[in-house]
């Protein structure tokens, strides 16, 4: 445990925060104006490892699955050890199209339309932080046959629900069928098209085939791209009219998408895990301890001394946790993410316990570049509140309910894509810590 000591116009200025900000107990307090509570007044701060100030770590996964993104990545690791291959579901065919018989001016249903072709575009995102090694990028489009399930499907299953478990006859998305080998070079064009073959089409426009569904794989390693949007057209011609062509829009452009990752992201001692698709959460639980090493300069006497932790002393409490670089690579997150740090209120039932209300109710916005190679970085989760309530029950008692102790960090959106926020665990260098500001006072009221 460390501490450091100010006094003077700094304790002042410190404490006069805390009180002009009573609604706003997690933020740092400041002031510039010493004048407005007596001089007098010591504070100092406090960094408590964790293991002076908290127990119980583990990492929990599998919160949302990539189906529920809004957007598909396409990815090959240099070292081939990673990727991530879409599955996307389009919508199937109508019914019925109306045509006009021959020498007809009204329409009639046709039910038995003959699917001929279609084609489809996908559209990609090509800003440049969201493009990995260079283009052209060569896609394969392959037609999935085997059933699978959209939200439980992963690399290895096809189907994992309740009510039954599937796996793929080759991880990755089965048996398929290829379809278009194509190059993509941003440089050129925004989108692709590619043509479907009268079976591929005939398949997908069947509502009750469960197979029906286009796989991409990046064929080259070292290399990602994002999807922005897909869609499909399928080329009918008429039974009542042969000589009638139709072409029919699904909409929506896609009805279901997924993602099959290789692997998760790496875990494990040392590693704390937040965000990705699954989600994970890593949970611990506060065990303040009850005073703390107070620097000698503010100890009567020569020698050391211990300060007694109370509510009233805690003028800010923050968790700080030390980001790594997150492996594979591939899953660092491209775009900022919203770390939330929340209540467990059912510690029992993790790790399907449901959460309270965040700790920091705005989260703490993340530049996902901080989980990249040489991106380390110190994030700090104010918890002042929490802090307080916690020490107040510890000393006070009484048959009230305990404040919850056991927190989790987690990503704001689970998933909110499939990027992987890494930090230093407990037990290691850099592992999580908490920063206390503290009084040597009970207390000051303005004068």
């Amino acid at each position: 445990m460390k501490s450091r000591a100010s006094g003077g116009a700094l304790g002042a200025a410190l404490l006069a925060g805390f009180l002009a900000l009573q609604s706003c107990t997690d933020e740092v307090p400041t002031s510039t104006d010493p004048a407005l509570i007596p001089v007098e007044v010591e504070t100092f701060e406090v960094l408590l490892p964790f293991g002076d100030f908290a127990d119980g770590f583990r990492i929990d996964g599998g919160y949302g699955t990539p189906s529920s993104l809004s957007t598909n990545r396409i990815i090959l690791s240099e070292d081939e050890t990673f990727e991530v291959r879409p599955v996307l579901r389009y919508p199937s065919g109508p019914a019925v199209v109306q045509v006009f018989p021959p020498g007809e001016t009204q329409t009639v249903p046709d039910s038995n339309y003959v699917t001929t072709g279609g084609r489809v575009t996908i559209t990609f995102d090509t800003a440049s932080h969201r493009l990995e090694g260079l283009p052209p990028y060569e896609i394969e489009a392959a037609s999935v046959l085997e059933g699978w399930h959209t939200i439980t499907a992963s690399w290895t299953h096809a189907v994992d629900s309740i009510g039954g478990v599937v796996p793929w006859s080759e991880p990755g998305g089965g048996a398929v069928r290829h379809l278009e080998t194509f190059l993509f070079d941003p440089s050129d064009s925004t989108s692709v098209t590619f043509e479907l073959d009268s079976l591929t089409a005939s398949e997908w426009i069947v509502t009750e085939n469960l197979a029906r569904g286009l796989r991409l794989r990046m064929t080259e390693p070292g290399k990602a791209i994002r999807i922005s949007s897909t869609s499909v057209e399928y080329d009918l011609v008429s039974e009542v009219d042969p000589d009638t062509a139709l072409t029919f829009s699904g909409s929506p452009v896609t009805s279901a998408s997924t993602m099959l990752l290789s692997r998760p992201a790496d875990g494990g001692e040392g590693r704390m895990l937040v965000g990705g698709a699954p989600s994970h959460r890593s949970t611990f639980r506060f065990q303040l301890p009850d005073s703390v090493d107070a620097p000698s300069a503010l100890c009567p006497g020569d020698g050391p001394c211990r300060v007694e932790v109370t509510a009233e002393r805690v003028l800010f409490a923050g968790v700080n946790f030390t980001t790594m670089p997150t492996s594979p690579a591939a899953l660092v997150p491209r775009d900022s993410l919203i770390l939330d740090m929340r209540p467990v209120l059912a510690p029992d039932r993790l790790p399907r316990s449901p959460l309270g209300t965040p700790v920091l109710p705005e989260g703490r916005i993340v530049g996902g570049e901080q989980f990249d190679e040489d991106g380390e970085a110190i994030i700090e989760i104010p918890a002042t509140r929490l802090v307080r309530d916690l020490v107040r029950h510890a000393r006070q008692g009484g048959d009230d309910d305990p404040p919850p102790s056991t927190v989790s960090l987690i990503s704001a959106a689970e998933p909110s894509g499939i990027g992987v926020a890494t930090f230093r665990g407990p037990g290691t260098q850099g592992a999580p810590f908490l920063r206390i500001i503290m009084t040597t006072s009970d207390g000051v009221t303005l004068p």
